[in-house]
Order: structure tokens, then sequence, then C-alpha cells
């Protein structure tokens, strides 16, 4: 037999986070993960981990994967192209603003 008041009482389940979304700020700082520093140290061979590390852990959140090659095929320049004309065509349509 299935008790039916349970079912539909309002409270059986908790609430999630009122708030699942990250800081609404506009400039969030990334977290330092110690992880990635801890990865990017065994890499340089290094006995602990210093700031240097947690820095480009940093850098590899934002960034992701760093690419060993420099070298862009003519597909990776045309993409890279019309991403910063995308920058261009908005600073032009909105208003002006300081950086």
């Amino acid at each position: 037999m299935v008790n039916e008041a349970a079912l539909t009482d309002p409270n059986r389940i908790p609430n999630p986070d009122p708030n699942p979304y990250p800081n609404p700020s506009p400039n969030p700082d990334p977290e330092p993960n110690p992880s990635q520093a801890a990865l990017i140290a065994a890499r340089a061979q290094k006995e602990c981990i210093d700031f240097s590390d947690f820095s480009g852990a940093i850098d590899r959140v934002i960034g992701g994967l760093e690419k060993k090659s420099k070298v862009l095929s003519l597909e990776e320049k045309t993409l890279v192209a019309h991403h910063e004309a995308g920058h261009a065509a908005l600073t032009l349509t909105l208003n002006p603003t300081s950086p």
C-alpha cells in the first residue's frame, strides 16, 4: 500500500542549493587546482609544488591544454581571424567602454 500523503508532501525532497550558479561577479577568479599544480610540478621533476605550479594550473584551467606546436594550420588561422573579427565588430557596435 502506497502512502499518498508522503508523495504529495512538498517537503519530502530537500531543496537543492538555491544558487546553483557560480559567483555572478563579472570577473570570477578561478580557484587554484592542487591536482593540476601537482601534475605540472611532477612533469618538471620538482620535489615540491611552488607558486609557479599553481599559476600554471590556473592558466591550464583557463586556456586548456598547452599546444606543443605553435604553427597554426590555415583552418586554425581562419577560425582565429573570424573570432577576432567578432571582437572588433562588437567593439564598434557597443558603446565605448574602458578596458
